[in-house]
């Protein structure tokens, strides 16, 4: 499900961007910008 698919693409930023301070920095601001958007039910 899509769950499954962002915590994968999380983990693989993780890999590839992780390992300086800025590749960390980068990561957070970009997950930083990332809406909730709620689930809503058909009436």
């Amino acid at each position: 499900g899509e769950e499954e698919t962002n915590a994968r693409d999380m983990i693989n930023d993780y890999k590839l961007f992780a390992g300086t301070p800025q590749g960390l920095y980068n990561l957070d601001q970009k997950y930083l910008a990332r809406t909730f958007i709620a689930p809503t039910m058909p009436m």
